[in-house]
């Protein structure tokens, strides 16, 4: 895995906090898709049993 330079200035701005904040926050997201995507999978395999 590569790391664009200009990528790699900001996250060095950053500092380990704030990329500590960003990962929590995209993490919590993925989850929400995840769970998201459970849900529909779950309805979707109901409709078909039907």
């Amino acid at each position: 895995m590569t790391i664009l330079i200009a990528d790699e200035a900001i996250l060095a701005d950053m500092g380990p906090e704030a990329i500590r904040g960003e990962i929590a926050n995209h993490s919590m997201e993925v989850f929400k898709l995840l769970e998201t995507v459970t849900f529909l999978n779950g309805r979707e395999c109901k409709y078909l049993q039907e």
